[in-house]
């Protein structure tokens, strides 16, 4: 992957999939990049960021590329620990959804 401005604004969409059909469309629009790719891997489940795309300057990013950048040892921000948080989170959401997610 080319050299990435993780300081430039960009604006997040993602839709959530259930089986065949799809959910809503979600708009989010962040300061940086490097805020809206934190967003996407950590606040959101692995269904939400499958349909997910970030777009910035006009070029798109989707889940494998939005992985990829936040893997990068040049992404600027902290990371969030993974492990037991990351299951706290998946109970949180899915509890908070009225629905129980056990692939989380």
């Amino acid at each position: 992957m080319a050299a990435f401005n993780y300081d430039v604004p960009g604006e997040f969409y993602s839709r959530k999939t259930r089986g065949l059909r799809s959910t809503s469309l979600t708009y989010h629009r962040f300061d940086t990049t490097a805020e809206a790719i934190r967003f996407a891997i950590e606040d959101l489940s692995s269904a939400e960021l499958g349909g997910s795309t970030l777009i910035v300057d006009g070029e798109r990013f989707g889940a494998k590329e939005l992985r990829q950048l936040y893997a990068s040892s040049l992404y600027p921000l902290q990371r969030k620990e993974r492990g037991a948080d990351r299951s706290v989170q998946s109970h949180r959401r899915a509890k908070n959804s009225g629905r129980i997610n056990l692939t989380d």
